[in-house]
């Protein structure tokens, strides 16, 4: 289908002597359609190619080219060719250039880019190049939200030219493919800038390789990667890019990636990684960078002026033999976040210096800065070593494969400042008696690095050696292990006590170990803790459940202790009123209550008749552990003054069953990414209570399960929070319950979906929305949500009092009611709020009442699904006003409507606008009858055949004694064929016209 021309300027933009082969000038400027239903290939030149304005002519220099034709096709150009512009709004086109062909759109006004690949919201379209040239001053792939745009460029590497600017990503989704050219391709002239995912919430994507030459642009230009959106750069395959300046992450909330795989990339100028966004530069297989003075997470505004939240996020990973990172001077952390790491022989190299949190002496944001160096990755700098101010901390990660012994893993020509050091060990490496690991050498001296060490198995220690140029780390015999300390001959040295067996932890009194010697013990009985020889934990100690097998613990008198770790094994907690356990530890680095502590730690604890009480409580706090927490019986109960979370970074499991009682502040279901969590609230008067909002799905995988007549309360609640995660709620069963004492998000940025089954109820106090696009305080850029709701089963019940946003800003948007079931929005509903299609989807007797009006935008739409059921209640129930909208109806599985049927769709008390039905065939005789009096739209079965008032699909004696048995005034009956208000002669004659 042809779209409508649209309105554009017509200026020449380039002096004639500029021009190679200018077109005959046309008599006005004309958008061009190209033609291309009947072949696969046309001429540019061909007017036979061309739909308008005339038959016998094609576009010329002030006129619009615009290919809106879908399928796969190309368009050769035999000579120079000059449009104001050139747009592809649907199909795969393939421009191809004959022998000094070339194609070159001429408008030079930015806001109407010369070249787009994808107009309008909607469009899906893409551009191949592989000859000659497309020449343009800016060129946008994928312009408009919801745009998607595709650019391929293979073969003769020279043949796409932006003199201004490319957008790979301008508003939309856009892609940018270079793969397989001969020779050099080098686009851009003197002040070009790149740009990939330029606006909030767009998304960019270029991938570059195998074996790709590419000279982006000269002196004066800017590659930027996410300057306000999302955007990716991939380099594969013995690639080279060279380029100026460039920034990874421009804007607050743009997030940024770029990969460098076996490939080369030449930066002759700056580079910025976290600009005011989320930045990270990937460098492995034998990649390598190169660039200026470097800045790792910035805050950059001048004139400074102290924003909040501006400040970037920047990371640097160098990985892999061969792959190294090179800055002239590097920055970790300018007045923001940054990191760099180096790993498995990965190198950085820095000519003069490196500082670690920049922080001027001025009022500015914090500034965390991180120098990583694992498995053998190295940085080597030929200046200083600085400490910037801010929070700097280095991090020696130890492997197997590491010799950091004649190879520092930080080397310096100058001097150092003084460091805190952290030594964490990876992939469950133990160094032996005699190791010894060279952390930093200067040539110009060192600074004194103070180290938080991890545990090493009785009875090795660890040795610290700084003799001023050096720092080496020795494994030594320890024969003062739980004490004291120890110094080398040089007076430097410093061996720590072991303080926890994880690197984690904080210091405690002591670490109580269970001993599970039997099946059954007492907590407060010293024969169960280590040898017994030591008592039993107390307020200050650490008590960990680290036995394999299934066992009962009892407590007699109430226990206190700082922490609980339960890392192995199903303990069984027996408490009581007189006799619960409380934890103290308030820090949420260090919750108090653990199940599945480590990675690896696999462990369910059970707690009967009685409390337990904690600050923080974390099921599988680290990745890959396993935490189950289950509360049994009406006595049991949690109770948290913070957070809950149930999966912060492995497998969380919660269950709350027969009449126990969880309370806490802010609950999270599955925290980080990658985790998964599931909480189960069942049976009657079971309850869980969040004092603060509840997340399920706040980065990774979550569930949250409410049946049989079980309670959950929380303040606020959002499904699926962040980028890339899931989240799914389950209210099943009569009594079971779901109060928010606040604002519901299903599907805030990620997947979002709720059930509510066979009597099920959810109530949340204001208002509520179904895929969401969400702004401050977490906004991050392409992150819409997708979110559906179903409600279904009599009883079943969602009220929201407040409005009702199926769609807000964001992707896509579902509301099923089905089966008796209700949805009362004492507000209004808003259907499609500037979002993605959004549905509302009323069936088989569903329906919802909304006490405001009924909004519905351009992407809204209506799906009515009819079955066995009684429809004198209408489906949608509006108090207010309800626009125009589309409609759908479906018919349930088996069901056919009869003659005489009529279903109540839609009842409104200040006005409906046109419902605009698509409806699905009905057996013969039968059709479709739309009756909108302006307050109530209806669909009635009638007859195809005019007269036909019984249904049989005939005009007989049948009718005409139902036309004499209504005779008389008869507004609105179907015996009034005339539709004049009476039943009289004139509609006997009629049914004598169509007697059949």
């Amino acid at each position: 289908m042809m779209r409508q021309s649209m309105t554009l300027s017509a200026t020449s933009i380039f002096a004639a002597s500029v021009l190679l082969i200018p077109a005959a000038p046309q008599a006005q400027a004309e958008d061009f359609y190209w033609n291309n239903e009947n072949y696969y290939c046309g001429v540019f030149g061909d007017s036979f190619n061309w739909n308008y304005p005339w038959d016998d002519e094609i576009p010329g220099e002030t006129d619009v080219a615009i290919f809106d034709v879908p399928g796969i096709f190309t368009v050769d150009f035999l000579e120079h060719r000059h449009t104001d512009r050139a747009i592809i709004r649907s199909g795969l086109v393939a421009f191809h250039f004959n022998d000094n062909a070339d194609y070159w759109p001429l408008n030079a006004n930015p806001d109407t880019p010369a070249v787009v690949v994808g107009l309008e919201g909607g469009d899906v379209a893409g551009l191949k190049l592989s000859t000659g040239k497309l020449q343009a001053a800016y060129i946008d792939i994928g312009y408009a939200a919801d745009s998607l745009g595709l650019m391929e460029i293979t073969g003769d590497g020279d043949c796409l030219d932006y003199e201004k600017r490319l957008r790979i990503g301008a508003g939309g989704i856009g892609f940018l493919h270079i793969h397989d050219l001969e020779g050099l391709f080098a686009p851009a002239w003197y002040y070009a800038y790149l740009e990939i995912a330029s606006e909030s919430g767009s998304f960019g994507r270029v991938t570059v390789g195998p074996d790709i030459t590419w000279h982006i642009a000269n002196t004066g230009s800017l590659f930027t990667i996410a300057k306000g959106g999302t955007g990716e750069l991939t380099v594969t395959g013995d690639s080279t890019i060279d380029c100026h300046p460039v920034i990874i992450a421009h804007e607050p909330g743009s997030v940024g990636i770029a990969s460098i795989d076996d490939s080369e990339w030449l930066i002759d100028g700056t580079l910025d990684v976290g600009r005011h966004g989320l930045g990270s530069l990937d460098i492995r297989n034998g990649g390598t960078v190169t660039a200026g003075l470097t800045t790792l997470g910035v805050y950059r505004i001048e004139p400074h002026t102290f924003v909040y939240g501006e400040g970037g996020v920047g990371a640097v990973t160098v990985t892999g033999g061969g792959s190294s990172f090179s800055a002239t001077d590097l920055i970790i952390g300018y007045e923001a976040i940054g990191k760099l790491t180096t790993a498995e022989d990965g190198v950085a190299v820095v000519t003069n210096n490196v500082t670690i949190a920049y922080l001027p002496g001025f009022e500015a944001p914090d500034s965390v800065g991180t120098l990583v160096c694992s498995e053998g990755g190295t940085i080597e700098i030929g200046g200083n070593l600085i400490r910037g101010g801010g929070n700097a901390l280095i991090s020696i990660e130890l492997g197997a494969t590491d010799d950091y012994y004649d190879y520092p893993a930080i080397s310096v020509i100058g001097s150092t400042d003084d460091f805190d050091a952290e030594v964490v060990l990876v992939d469950d490496f133990v160094p032996q008696m005699g190791d010894a690991f060279r952390v930093a050498h200067a040539d110009g001296g060192v600074g004194e690095f103070s180290f938080e060490l991890p545990d090493l198995p009785p009875p090795l220690g660890w040795l610290v050696i700084q003799d001023g140029y050096d720092v080496m780390l020795q494994v030594v015999d320890n024969p003062g292990f739980g004490g004291t300390n120890g110094r080398d001959d040089r007076g430097e040295a410093q061996l720590p006590v072991s303080s926890g067996s994880r690197p984690h932890r904080l210091s405690f009194n002591g670490d109580y170990f269970w001993n599970n010697a039997r099946d059954r013990g007492q907590f407060d009985d010293p024969a169960f803790w280590n040898d017994g020889a030591s008592g039993v934990p107390g307020d200050d100690d650490l008590a960990v459940f680290d036995a394999a097998g299934i066992f009962d613990v009892d407590f007699l008198t109430e226990a206190v202790t700082d922490r609980l770790l339960v890392r192995r094994g199903i303990p069984t907690f027996h408490l009581s009123a007189e006799s619960g356990y409380t934890l103290l530890n308030p820090l949420p680095s260090a919750p108090g209550i653990v199940v599945g502590d480590g990675e690896g730690d696999a462990a369910k604890l059970i707690v009967e008749g009685g409390p337990l009480n904690g600050v923080f409580t974390n099921l599988a706090f680290a990745p890959d552990a396993v935490g189950f927490l289950a509360l049994q019986g009406p006595d049991a109960s949690l109770t948290n003054d913070q957070h809950l979370h149930v999966g912060h970074g492995g497998a969380g499991i919660l269950t709350v069953d027969g009449g126990s009682i969880v309370a806490n502040g802010h609950g999270m279901i599955a925290s980080a990414e990658g985790a998964y969590g599931q909480a189960t609230v069942t049976g009657l008067g079971t309850l869980w209570t969040c004092d603060g909002s509840l997340a399920v799905g706040k980065n990774g995988y979550g569930e949250l399960i409410i049946s049989d007549g079980a309670g959950v309360t929380c303040l606020d609640a959002i499904i699926a929070q962040y980028l890339g995660s899931m989240g799914s709620v389950t209210v099943s069963g009569a009594g079971s319950s779901w109060y928010i004492d606040g604002t519901l998000d299903v599907g805030m940025t990620g997947f979002g979906s709720m059930l509510i089954e066979d009597g099920g109820s959810v109530f949340n106090h204001t208002f509520a929305t179904i895929s969401t696009y969400p702004y401050e305080p977490w906004y991050v850029a392409g992150a819409g949500g997708f979110g559906d709701v179903t409600v279904t089963g009599e009883g079943s019940d969602w009220t929201i009092d407040g409005d009702l946003y199926v769609g807000y800003i964001s992707y896509l948007a579902d509301l099923v009611i089905s089966d008796d079931a209700t949805v009362n929005v004492t507000g209004s509903l808003f259907l499609d709020y500037d979002s993605g299609d959004s549905t509302l989807a009323p069936g088989r007797n569903g329906s919802i009442h909304i006490g405001g009006d009924c909004e519905i935008g351009t992407r809204g739409y209506l799906v009515i699904e009819l079955g066995e059921s009684d429809y004198q209640t209408p489906a949608i129930d509006v108090t207010g006003s309800m626009n125009e909208a589309p409609a759908e109806v479906q018919l349930a599985e088996g069901f056919i409507p009869q003659w005489g049927d009529v279903f109540h769709i839609v009842h409104t008390g200040a006005g409906v606008g046109e419902i605009l039905f698509t409806t699905p065939d009905l057996p013969p005789p039968l059709g479709w009858e739309v009756i909108n009096d302006g307050f109530d739209v209806k669909l009635k079965i009638v007859s195809t055949v005019y007269g036909d008032l019984n249904g049989d699909g005939k005009v007989n004696l049948d009718d005409l004694f139902l036309v004499l048995a209504a005779w008389g005034t008869c507004d609105g009956c179907p015996e009034d064929l005339n539709n004049d208000g009476k039943v009289n002669l004139d509609d006997v004659f009629v049914i004598l016209n169509n007697w059949t």
